[in-house]
């Protein structure tokens, strides 16, 4: 830039506090002022809802290919050298020699992230009127100017001091520091006890699952108390809310225990499901699935059924499985790096960290009629103290089939009783996709009923 002779470099974007606009990204300009010495630096930002640009429909584009290629299932992406590789081969523009119009140029590069320079900030103090500030400038590292409004007037671009004919518009430039805050030390806390990781293994095609026996008798109060239990949990805005309810309300479960296993016939726990029998995958064709109310409460109807022979106790479940996974958060993100990767990429709360994926989805499904995916079937293995066979059609892609048909073990001592749950789908979703991609409803945004065999 200094050879080509820049004077002055303008960087313009929305005002996203927790991106563009906070005050570490003001320290590295000031920083990046310290290097380029002889160039002016300024940062301005559009008002609210004028922040679109050429680079978001871009941006547009290539999101939009990438999510209908994973949801079509034709390419799995989870990482960034294979989005890389995905836009290369199908969004990549290459220079048209009859047109010299930059648009019609699209490439991609793969930065290295041991290329990227990181400098350590430390915790920094908030500057004053971040929130109104449209308009800075760098003098030094660790200072900036600030000014309300943004000008193009002969001194302000270019950094020369002077009078600026727009002051009393825009404002005077107000010179403020960025300090450094030091960080105090937490008194270490005494960490519970971690409970063994939930085992994982491939299915086996002779298990012969076991009905659930109502057991114990319901009662108003069970109902009462759990439904109570549900509007506490959908309050929680945080995952560290969750658990401080889930710590409360788990000393009361001992009131309310489950109910025993007990062999028992499809035909006194519900009707068969004719659409999802002919999802049934051939080891199971023994078995016959019976029908649940698909409103999103899927999952939590279908264990309801298995433990208590009816659909009535989804809230119950959905209450116990949102505990398990708020209190045992550590026994289901160590599982194996592709199981965790794959469930990463398949929730609906996918973001850059897999833990804070898992607490964002176990919030989420403490509400009513979310639906729910593998992380809380792994749950209700637990929840009920029984194997759970998660059978998935001999459907979609082979690594959806190998992933979501497998045998989820309870922790604690070996149990034999088991129980099945096949993913199926609306009559409607079966007629409009393909078998080789087909999707279950936990596993995509609509369209899927869980079913009990």
């Amino acid at each position: 830039m200094k050879e080509k002779g820049i004077v002055a470099l303008h960087f313009f974007s929305d005002g996203c506090s927790s991106q563009y606009k906070s005050r570490y990204t003001f320290l590295h300009l000031s920083q990046l002022q310290e290097e380029y010495q002889n160039m002016t630096i300024t940062r301005h930002f559009f008002g609210s809802n004028h922040g679109k640009s050429l680079c978001d429909s871009c941006g547009g584009v290539v999101k939009n290919a990438a999510t209908r290629a994973v949801l079509s299932g034709s390419h799995i992406i989870q990482s960034a050298e294979q989005m890389f590789n995905f836009c290369n081969e199908h969004l990549s523009i290459a220079q048209d020699s009859t047109c010299c119009h930059l648009e019609s140029v699209r490439s991609f590069d793969l930065i290295n992230p041991s290329n990227i320079e990181r400098v350590e900030t430390g915790s920094l103090q908030p500057v004053k009127g971040t929130q109104t500030i449209h308009s800075l400038r760098f003098p030094s590292t660790g200072s900036l100017e600030t000014k309300l409004l943004s000008c193009f007037c002969e001194v302000c671009p270019i950094g020369e001091r002077g009078v600026c004919v727009n002051e009393p518009f825009t404002g005077e430039w107000c010179q403020q520091k960025i300090v450094r805050v030091r960080k105090q030390k937490k008194k270490k806390s005494v960490s519970q006890a971690v409970l063994p990781v939930v085992p994982v293994v491939p299915v086996q095609c002779d298990i012969v699952p076991v009905q659930r026996d109502i057991g114990v008798a319901d009662s108003s109060s069970r109902g009462v108390y759990f439904a109570s239990l549900r509007a506490k949990l959908t309050k929680c805005n945080t995952f560290e809310q969750l658990q401080s309810v889930c710590r409360s309300a788990s000393a009361e479960m001992s009131l309310y225990p489950m109910p025993v296993v007990a062999p028992k016939r499809v035909i006194d726990v519900g009707i068969v499901d004719a659409i999802a029998l002919s999802l049934v995958p051939d080891y199971l064709k023994p078995l016959h699935p019976v029908l649940t109310i698909a409103d999103g409460n899927c999952v939590p109807r279908a264990f309801s059924l298995l433990a208590f022979g009816d659909q009535d106790h989804h809230k119950e479940l959905r209450c116990r499985i949102v505990m398990e996974l708020a209190l045992n958060s550590f026994d289901y993100l160590c599982l194996s790096s592709s199981d965790l990767n794959l469930l990463h990429v398949l929730s609906d709360h996918h973001c850059g960290d897999i833990k804070e994926t898992f607490e964002r989805e176990t919030v989420h499904i403490a509400r009513n009629s979310v639906y729910m995916g593998m992380w809380q079937i792994m749950a209700a293995s637990n929840v009920l103290g029984v194997n759970v066979f998660s059978a998935f059609p001999q459907k979609s892609m082979k690594v959806y089939q190998s992933f979501f048909s497998r045998r989820l073990v309870p922790r604690g001592t070996a149990v034999d009783t088991t129980i099945a749950i096949l993913w199926s789908a609306t009559k409607e979703h079966n007629e409009l996709m393909s078998d080789e991609h087909w999707t279950a409803k936990p596993c995509g945004p609509s369209y899927g009923v869980d079913k009990v065999c």
